[in-house]
């Protein structure tokens, strides 16, 4: 081999291990970027502990450790193949992360797993400067775990963190309706009470509503539900589902009320219900309910004709 060969094949290789070492170096930090994101919104150490914070200091212990943390990730910028600044995360990206580790995390409790999916939804929707959605995130944490019940609520039918549970997933199901004011407030009443108000009186009614298996209600901007309602069904992990979707299904008509105030006509109602039923559907299918059941539950035929 001359010189001139030589210096051709050894400047050709050389070229290909500079090459070769830079798309290394782009790899490395990458996964050291990306790990310094899972190790931070993957708090699987301290999340074993987090148990013992009691319920109501669960929120300034949350956003003290994470808060800070989402609030800079929204503000990441990298360079994509154009060279032009992009977002390094979006709201999707972030969430599917977060349910990349649940599955395969041996701690991750429902109730942080819809806080976090309300706080990545909220800091993205947030208009104002970054470092200042802590302080959003410490609220929209409290009001979600706000919710509020009659003392007479059983226990065995609804804990206080099943509630907030559910809050959080319907906020997080219709994110286009605002967090109203105030969190809801529970009643859990006997039918013949929801009927009463329901129906006022009206006897047709009355008889409709029993036909449909009326179970909750929102009523003066308060949330009732039945006391004791069963839908019989012999898996009684199911049965727990069905219950709880009930109210799932009365809170997003609690949230609808940010927007759309006070029932106005059979319409109303009638575009309402159908939302609801339909996130309701969703939030089964998703839980392994199957579809048969679902379907049984969430199909509703409201009809107007006549009626205003």
């Amino acid at each position: 081999m001359d010189y001139e060969s030589y210096h051709d094949a050894h400047f050709k290789w050389e070229t290909i291990f500079r090459a070769a070492s830079l798309i290394l170096l782009a790899c490395l930090l990458f996964t050291i970027s990306f790990s310094a994101f899972a190790g931070s919104a993957k708090p699987t150490d301290r999340m074993h502990g987090l148990e013992t914070v009691p319920w109501d200091q669960r929120c300034d212990y949350l956003i003290s450790q994470e808060g800070s943390f989402i609030a800079e990730e929204i503000t990441k910028f990298v360079l994509d193949e154009n060279g032009k600044s992009v977002q390094f995360w979006t709201e999707e990206k972030m969430k599917q992360n977060l349910h990349d580790w649940a599955a395969t995390s041996p701690y991750a409790p429902e109730w942080y797993m819809s806080l976090m999916e309300a706080w990545i939804h909220s800091a993205f929707a947030w208009q104002g400067n970054a470092e200042d959605w802590p302080k959003e995130g410490a609220r929209l944490c409290r009001e979600l775990h706000n919710v509020q019940g009659e003392i007479s609520i059983p226990r065995e039918m609804f804990s206080a963190e099943q509630v907030a549970i559910l809050y959080a997933m319907a906020h997080n199901a219709a994110p286009h309706y605002p967090l109203p004011a105030t969190a809801p407030v529970i009643h859990i009443a006997p039918k013949e009470r929801l009927l009463g108000i329901a129906c006022e009186e009206d006897q047709q009614c009355v008889l409709m509503s029993q036909h449909l298996q009326l179970k909750g209600m929102v009523w003066n901007g308060e949330i009732y539900i039945e006391d004791g309602m069963t839908f019989n069904h012999p898996d009684k992990e199911i049965e727990q589902k069905l219950v709880a979707s009930v109210l799932f299904h009365e809170m997003i008509h609690y949230l609808q009320t940010s927007i759309k105030g006070e029932l106005k006509d059979c319409e109303d109602l009638r575009d309402r219900e159908a939302e609801a039923y339909q996130l309701q559907a969703q939030r089964l299918i998703k839980e392994g309910v199957p579809f048969n059941v679902v379907r049984s539950v969430t199909q509703t035929r409201i009809n107007c004709e006549g009626r205003k």
